[in-house]
């Protein structure tokens, strides 16, 4: 019995160590960032810098609800509050298995296009410690994704020369399954939903209007 006790002892404190040396290891690495990174644009008109915060990781897509903003770096899903627009500040962050390439946002859930990893559904409802309630993999790389009502729309594709997309029901965000499929060739890149049209942009394919 005391050895039992005494790994779960070790255990959480181990846990709490690692967590503790990870938010010292980010801060780290922003502190340097921020240090090379050019600070704004030398050339512009009508538009000046105001602040910014470093990439650690290559940043994809960002969507802003009221003072958060939800950013795609790298393997990450990283929340900055941006009330003090010259000093945004981070909140919390997420590690993802593939690059993130875009984010949604719907009341206290992220939903990010996860690259190769497929939909990752994050709640968001304490910015701090943002975490991963499901996920929904696809068999293409997931390029951008668009939330409308119960329905998550993702653009697809797989090694340039397919793509697709998909409806995904999200009523329950710890349950999502496909309700529709479209397939075209080309490389699905974005997509936007306005009423029951869906706007889809192939790549060398154009421009799609699709109708559900």
């Amino acid at each position: 019995m005391k050895r039992v006790v005494l790994f779960f002892v070790i255990f959480f404190v181990g846990v709490m160590l690692f967590g503790n040396l990870r938010e010292d290891y980010l801060k780290l690495i922003v502190m340097e960032t921020m240090e090379k990174q050019p600070k704004f644009a030398t050339d512009s008109i009508n538009v000046r810098g105001v602040g910014r915060f470093p990439a650690f990781g290559y940043a994809y897509d960002v969507f802003v609800v009221d003072t958060l903003a939800y950013v795609c770096m790298g393997n990450n899903l990283v929340i900055l509050n941006i009330s003090n627009k010259a000093a945004p500040k981070l909140l919390g962050y997420i590690d993802l298995p593939d690059y993130a390439e875009g984010v949604y946002v719907s009341g206290s859930y992220a939903y990010v296009a996860d690259g190769y990893s497929g939909l990752r559904i994050i709640n968001i409802s304490n910015p701090s410690n943002p975490y991963e309630v499901s996920h929904y993999n696809t068999p293409e790389e997931i390029q951008d994704i668009y939330v409308s009502g119960s329905y998550a729309y993702v653009a697809c594709r797989y090694f340039f020369y397919s793509s697709s997309l998909r409806i995904i029901n999200i009523s329950n965000p710890k349950n999502p399954y496909q309700v529709g499929y479209y397939d075209t060739p080309g490389e699905a890149e974005g997509v936007y939903v306005s009423g029951s049209y869906i706007y889809l942009v192939y790549g060398s394919d154009g421009f799609y209007v699709l109708q559900q």
